[in-house]
């Protein structure tokens, strides 16, 4: 259905191919006053000297790292489940795992660390 213009707007953004949308929804939809923009343009001067921000090529690199570590984590799960715990292959076949980044800015490097955590599953 058409929106109409009462609809608050859609606010969802795509990064390094993921679709992410607010949590909540917009409070205030209005344009921006002047001392909006003033404090706008303050954040971004501080934040291009302090808060390192990753390239697109810098991105398209890490998205390839945790889909291949992605792969590597889902095949130990099915080697534990196979081998170690000796449970039938459509178990193994069946058997999932979660992998969870977190994005964190490291003081004083020029690029942001994002640690990787791998849960296991089990049901």
């Amino acid at each position: 259905a058409p929106s109409s213009p009462d609809d608050p707007p859609d606010m969802s953004i795509t990064v390094g191919g993921r679709t992410i949308s607010p949590a909540f929804p917009v409070v205030d939809a209005s344009p921006p006053s002047p001392a909006d923009r003033a404090l706008t343009s303050s954040l971004r001067a501080y934040m291009d000297g302090h808060i390192p921000v990753e390239s697109p090529a810098g991105l398209r690199t890490r998205e390839r790292v945790l889909s291949a570590l992605r792969g590597i984590v889902r095949a130990w799960i099915r080697h534990v489940t196979l081998v170690d715990r000796r449970l039938p292959r459509e178990v193994a076949d069946g058997a999932g795992g979660e992998m969870y980044t977190s994005g964190r800015c490291v003081a004083r490097r020029r690029r942001g660390a994002r640690p990787a955590r791998c849960r296991s599953l089990t049901g």
